[in-house]
């Protein structure tokens, strides 16, 4: 009697396509895991695992703030005063994970990561359809967001997934016009991130549409939690913004919008694309993946393939980390800009879209494979 309702159940879970993008985006991880496994040299560091190759540079950062806090009593003080760059929710959670599961903060960091890319990529599909898009621009867009040549990171211990997630939910709840939770969800995606302030302007537009608000009061009182906290931790509420500059792991401080971008690209011709790997891999990419991601959002634009607030939200990205020099990461973070994919997804040319998940794919591997290495791969 009970193995009909049973076989309903999986009968019915099989036909959800939510459950084949889970399956599908499981299946991009664990290859690019085994991937990555493949092309380490484990005889040459035995000391590493399958796990612990993925676990390189800011995600020390994260773990250490989660298991001693902002006054880590091991960290040297230039490394103590490198943690007031990462705000509280990403280590937060992993403290939280470790206390339910008693897992290590490293594996506590991993399962969250892992969660949410696979949340973060079924709300994608169910955005993409709300939009009125196509299945198969839903499903393309799924793809393409895993496939991304810098997503590897939302594999790895990084807040990369858990910030697509938050800015993907932030969207959908705008458009079911559930605004005080967008505004919630915007102040977690600011204390994830400080380039969370990007969908301030996606929530203003709709508060302008719709008369409404009250709601941008949450992530400006996120704003303000996160100044409280330097100045508790750190005696100075923009203690965050005066060590950027300073500090050696970063050396950031505001520019001219785009100008190291056109230097890049000015390099770049000048040496008739000669580069080294040290260039392309701290500011060469990163310009050509900018340069693609604003010939793609001004395609979207003169087509009106998304609305405004997508545009707004994927430039918004961009023109944020482009105000601050030496952009060694941007080529990561554009990974944030989730609407990217909806954009590839919707070529019309099958054979287009195609070429360019397997452009994606071959890139994809190839900065893994530097990145579990423990070369630099922003």
């Amino acid at each position: 009697m009970t193995v009909r309702p049973r076989l309903t159940i999986l009968s019915k879970l099989f036909h959800k396509p939510e459950f084949w993008v889970v399956v599908a985006v499981l299946g991009i991880k664990i290859l690019l895991v085994v991937w990555g496994a493949s092309v380490f040299n484990f005889q040459q560091h035995p000391q590493e695992t399958v796990l612990s190759i993925w676990d390189r540079w800011d995600a020390h950062a994260y773990e250490l703030i989660a298991e001693e806090r902002y006054n880590a009593s091991s960290a040297a003080p230039d490394y103590l005063a490198f943690l007031s760059h990462f705000p509280p929710v990403y280590p937060a959670l992993i403290r939280m994970v470790h206390t339910v599961t008693f897992l290590s903060y490293r594996d506590s960091a991993f399962l969250i990561s892992w969660l949410s890319i696979l949340a973060a990529s079924v709300l994608l599909f169910r955005l993409v359809l709300n939009l009125g898009k196509s299945r198969s621009v839903a499903w393309t867009s799924v793809l393409l967001l895993n496939l991304l040549p810098t997503a590897y990171f939302s594999i790895a211990p990084y807040t990369e997934a858990l910030f697509v997630l938050e800015a993907i939910v932030v969207f959908f709840a705008l458009r079911k016009e559930r605004f005080t939770f967008a505004g919630a969800i915007t102040g977690l995606a600011i204390l994830t991130r400080l380039m969370g302030v990007v969908l301030l302007p996606v929530l203003l537009v709709y508060a302008i549409r719709k008369r409404r608000f009250s709601f941008l009061v949450l992530p400006v009182l996120a704003i303000v939690g996160y100044l409280l906290m330097n100045a508790i931790y750190f005696h100075d509420p923009l203690y965050f913004f005066h060590e950027y500059k300073i500090n050696i792991f970063s050396g950031k401080h505001l520019i001219i919008p785009f100008s190291e971008f056109a230097s890049s690209w000015g390099t770049m011709i000048m040496r008739k694309f000669h580069l080294d790997t040290g260039f392309m891999m701290t500011i060469g990419w990163s310009a050509i993946f900018t340069l693609l991601g604003l010939i793609a959002t001004g395609w979207a634009a003169l087509k009106k393939k998304l609305p405004i607030e997508y545009l707004l939200y994927t430039f918004g990205i961009m023109l944020f980390y482009a105000s601050f020099s030496w952009g060694i990461s941007n080529a990561r973070y554009i990974w944030s800009a989730f609407p990217l994919a909806i954009i590839g997804a919707q070529i019309e040319s099958r054979w287009k879209k195609v070429a360019l998940m397997v452009l994606c794919a071959v890139f994809l591997l190839y900065f893994t494979k530097l990145y579990v290495r423990g070369g630099w791969a922003f």
